[in-house]
């Protein structure tokens, strides 16, 4: 079969690239035909709706194209995933693996729900015995003192803390209901808007399909302009936009 880009054959055929990365790989015909129909889709600017069986390795069937054409044509790319935890996956392994074959670097952001993110005004409020604490609550302060002292992201995902004490998380959580915007005296160290100003560099985006739908819902208002989108396991998008 003749490929649209001759890299992606260096990426599946054995003994090539993905062979480094994956135990016991094995060439699947299916697995490329959809890379590169991927890669054709973004190539003629069409629509391509793909379905892949179990077991054709969908998830490296997007990526490489993906990465590819953000590579060569520097275009932002948007990847919409059903949950946080392949989000995370995509993030932390699967495309840093794929540009360290390629030797390369590229600028990939994840981008959450402001749930996710450390509000420092309530945070403040807490430290300065604005806001009662049951006992409970106390100890999970404790437990984050120094982490958000020193955390760069504000992402409760660097925490690790078990369930007991994480369920208390949305005490210091960034919220709708709560956030002053611009009229905040943190405004400038809000981690949820460096975050967003983040994704105007980003070359690829990771996101999970409910922030995909409220950016659209808030007028684009989170995820800057983008013309490429891949939305994986899209059968579920229905479900989360009335959920």
């Amino acid at each position: 079969m003749e490929l649209i880009n001759p890299l992606i054959d260096e990426f599946f055929r054995e003994g090539n690239l993905l062979s480094d990365l994956i135990d016991n790989y094995t060439y699947r015909p299916n697995q490329v035909e959809l890379a590169d129909v991927i890669y054709k889709a973004f190539l003629d600017q069409e629509f391509l709706i793909a379905e892949a069986g179990t077991g054709v390795g969908k998830t490296y069937a997007y990526l490489i194209p993906t990465v590819l054409w953000a590579l060569n044509e520097g275009e932002k790319v948007v990847i919409s995933t059903k949950t946080k935890a392949l989000q995370q996956q995509l993030v932390e392994k699967d495309i840093p693996n794929i540009l360290r074959l390629l030797g390369t670097p590229l600028k990939v952001v994840e981008a959450k729900g402001r749930e996710n993110y450390l509000c420092w005004n309530k945070y403040m409020k807490i430290l300065a015995g604005r806001r009662a604490m049951t006992p409970e609550e106390a100890k999970f302060v404790e437990q984050i003192l120094t982490w958000a002292e020193q955390t760069k992201i504000g992402d409760k995902k660097e925490l690790g803390l078990k369930a007991e004490l994480i369920k208390h998380w949305w005490i210091v959580a960034a919220d709708r209901k709560s956030c002053a915007k611009e009229n905040c005296r943190y405004h400038d160290k809000c981690f949820r808007l460096k975050m967003i100003r983040s994704l105007d560099k980003a070359e690829i985006i990771i996101v999970n399909h409910a922030l995909l739908l409220s950016d659209i819902v808030v007028d684009n208002s989170i995820l800057p302009e983008y013309k490429y989108l891949i939305i994986d396991e899209a059968h579920y998008i229905d479900r989360e936009a009335f959920s």
